[in-house]
């Protein structure tokens, strides 16, 4: 996987994202969320475009579904859509519902540590969690 990750961040043009310091619960989570949230994209196969992030979060909707947060990024897109482009409101919803039923199906993500998958083939890995991969 370790080539995926880094073949990703230098295709996008992305630094690895590193978190503060971790004194409580709610730290940790979003440490861990900004931390892994480009290994994500690679395990899902979302891409970093508006439909891929949009899917992503539908994944992190699925997954963490205690999360306000995700379901506010996904209004913020579909009230944006509404209000200035109105049409790609069809490719926003499929990739929401993609996102979501990806994210419903495959085993939770937060909390692995990835560190140590590394050397593990990415496909095994997909596999090992149930990532059965969409289009957007």
């Amino acid at each position: 996987m370790d080539y995926s990750y880094a073949e990703h961040l230098l295709k996008n043009n992305l630094q690895p994202l590193h978190s503060g310091q971790v004194e409580n619960d709610y730290q940790f989570f979003g440490a861990h969320i900004t931390e892994t949230h480009d290994i994500w994209h690679i395990i899902t196969g979302c891409d970093t475009n508006i439909l891929g992030e949009i899917q992503l979060e539908a994944f992190y909707v699925a997954q963490l579904h205690f999360s306000r947060f995700w379901l506010a990024l996904l209004a913020k897109n579909l009230v944006k859509a509404a209000i200035y482009d109105i049409e790609v409101s069809t490719k926003y919803m499929d990739a929401i519902t993609k996102g979501w039923l990806m994210g419903k199906q495959s085993l939770p993500l937060f909390g692995i540590e990835w560190n140590s998958l590394w050397s593990k083939p990415l496909e095994n890995i997909r596999n090992d969690f149930n990532i059965i991969l969409c289009e957007t």
